[in-house]
Parts: structure tokens; sequence; C-alpha cells
């Protein structure tokens, strides 16, 4: 797994990178441990669209590329 600690923008969706090489157990697992860091409880939602899933916490959404292993945020 490799975390972006810079703003990088991937070029297929124009969203910030946030993680690859990851698993979708793994992508989750890491927002939730980073949301839980701030001191808040995570509410995850997670939806399928087309080739993304949308994953939707309480103040920012996130994508889960499923075909590249990219933990992606808007």
């Amino acid at each position: 797994m490799v975390v972006f600690n810079t703003y990088c923008k991937d070029d297929v969706t124009g969203y910030e990178m946030i993680l690859s090489e990851c698993s979708y157990n793994v992508a989750l697992d890491w927002l939730e441990n980073k949301i839980r860091k701030l001191g808040h409880i995570p509410n995850i939602e997670c939806k399928k669209e087309g080739d993304l899933v949308v994953v939707e916490t309480s103040g920012r959404t996130f994508f889960y590329d499923e075909n590249r292993g990219y933990l992606l945020g808007e």
C-alpha cells in the first residue's frame, strides 16, 4: 500500500490520490482508523457506481477504484 502525503491528482478521474496498491478492505480499514484518530465515530456508507465504490463519510466523499486498487478523495 502506498499512502500519498502530498496532493496528487488522478489523471483518469480527476480526484485526489489517497492510497494506491491496496485492496478494498485495506482501504476502508485505513480510512476508518484515520477517522477514529480524529476523535470521530466512523459512519461510513458504501455504494457501487460503475467501476467505482462511493464511500461516504460524515465529512467527505471517497471513491475506491476496484480495477486499479486506488482510494481517491473528492
